[in-house]
């Protein structure tokens, strides 16, 4: 019979018995003087923390010119955000700034989530949200909102989390016919619920 030995600090023993986690090493610029370096919320979190900056300050006069063109009300919002009024209401989308630039590591893309409060409970979500390792520019999101309450958002507010994954490099094969599966074409529903 195996005894069981008490734990008085189950972070330290959580933290012995972890694998250590993989690290890498990402180049990061501050293209804001409101914009925050990411931060997890606990050592062992998979996301880093991205804050929204306000204000056209800095952004790429190129988007500018394009949001101009295709997204008045995101440009607008900028500029509300920087005087601490922005609020999503329902239905509506934003094109946020993060103020940040990075140059990740070789190998690697950053994949941005939803935060589980805006995404979980305001019902607030990003849309798009792959930053390819070559990609040297300012981080910008989209956040949609899906809820049924106005959502205030003010600068510093972080909006996104991001996920660094290996990046996987695949190759296709063109055939005619594709091997057999036990699920074979069936699709939504297909596993009973």
């Amino acid at each position: 019979m195996r005894r069981w030995r008490r734990v008085d600090n189950w972070q330290e023993w959580r933290r012995k018995r972890s694998p250590p986690m993989k690290s890498i090493h990402n180049q990061i610029q501050l293209l804001h003087p409101e914009a925050k370096m990411p931060t997890r919320g606990s050592d062992r979190a998979a996301g880093y923390d991205i804050a929204c900056v306000g204000g056209l300050d800095g952004l790429d006069p190129k988007i500018i010119d394009k949001l101009q063109e295709r997204d008045p009300a995101s440009l607008a919002g900028m500029l509300d955000l920087q005087a601490g009024r922005l609020v999503l209401t329902p239905g509506s989308s934003f094109l946020f700034r993060t103020g940040i630039a990075m140059a990740i590591a070789p190998g690697y893309q950053c994949l941005l989530w939803d935060r589980s409060g805006l995404g979980g409970m305001d019902r607030v979500h990003r849309l798009a949200g792959v930053i390819d390792e070559d990609y040297r520019g300012e981080w910008l999101v989209r956040l949609v909102h899906l809820g049924d309450a106005p959502i205030p958002i003010k600068v510093g507010d972080r909006i996104v989390q991001g996920i660094f994954q290996e990046r996987i490099d695949a190759s296709f094969q063109l055939v005619t016919e594709l091997p057999g599966s036990s699920r074979a074409s069936a699709g939504f529903g297909a596993s009973g619920k």
